[in-house]
Order: C-alpha cells, then sequence, then structure tokens
C-alpha cells in the first residue's frame, strides 16, 4: 500500500486534501520517550490523513474503505474499530520493513479518516496520539473508528 495514495475504497466525493508519511523507526520517538529503533531505513509505520468537507462525507467514504477492504469489528482503548492484517508485499517487507504482515487501522473522527499500518507497538502508540490529538470518542451507537489487523 503506498501510504501517499488513497486507500482502496475511498471516496472522492467532498475530498479536500490529504496528508500522508513513511515512519523510519530512527524518528519515531514514542509516547513512553523510548526510539522505535536505529534503522534509517527501516520503517515501522504508514499513516495517511483524508480531509473531507464534512462529517457524511468522511463517514461514507470510512464505510467504502471498511466494506471493500473487509475490516473485521474490533476495539482499542475503548474506541470502535474496524481491523485487519495488511500484508506487505516482496519489496516492502524486505527492503523497508522487519516484518512481513503489520496491523492496519482506520479511523473516522469528525470530517478525517486516518489509516495507518505499522509494526504492533509503534502502530499502538500512534492510536493512542490519535484518540487525544482528534478527540476520538467510544460510541455505542455507531463506529467511530476502524482498524485493519
Amino acid at each position: 500500500m503506498d501510504p501517499y495514495s488513497m486507500p482502496p475504497g475511498a471516496s472522492e466525493e467532498q475530498f479536500r486534501d490529504a496528508f500522508g508519511a513513511g515512519l523510519p523507526e530512527f524518528y519515531y520517538i514514542k509516547r513512553d520517550g523510548k526510539r522505535a529503533g536505529y534503522g534509517l531505513f527501516t520503517l515501522v509505520s504508514c499513516i495517511v490523513i483524508l480531509r473531507y468537507e464534512d462529517t457524511e462525507s468522511a463517514e461514507r467514504s470510512f464505510i467504502n474503505i471498511s466494506e471493500t477492504q473487509e475490516l473485521q469489528d474490533s476495539t482499542y482503548g475503548g474506541i470502535a474499530l474496524k481491523s485487519a492484517i495488511h500484508s506487505l508485499p516482496w519489496w516492502e517487507d524486505t527492503k523497508m520493513w522487519d516484518e512481513s504482515a503489520v496491523p492496519y487501522y482506520l479511523i473516522h473522527s469528525d470530517c478525517f479518516v486516518i489509516y495507518l499500518y505499522g509494526r504492533e507497538d509503534v502502530a499502538n502508540d500512534i492510536l493512542d496520539r490519535i484518540i487525544v490529538a482528534f478527540g476520538v470518542k467510544s460510541s455505542s451507537n455507531q463506529t467511530q473508528a476502524g482498524n485493519t489487523t
């Protein structure tokens, strides 16, 4: 999966802009203050944040991504998620990652759809940051986030 492209199933309707990044382990400092590792070229996570004109458009895109990729219901920190395991293609797992399959998370918050995949410890750390930064709230009536593991 290219971290700078829209995930399969994402809607272009009311889409405004996106931010994407691949995160090398040397540059990622976890919330506990420890470096994720010392590899300059070893990725630990890829993240893309899609911004839509309104909450409804983001929610439709979130649902479309979830259905297209057949994500499973899950939870993280009391937040409803969709989840699956992202299998890395051979050219990614041998050259850029120390993993062959990583958890994938998809989150909907307001007008944003956020997806990330990466090494489990780093992906969980990023989820913690997203919950705080975007104010993702737990909801029993509606899925607010999606996680692919």
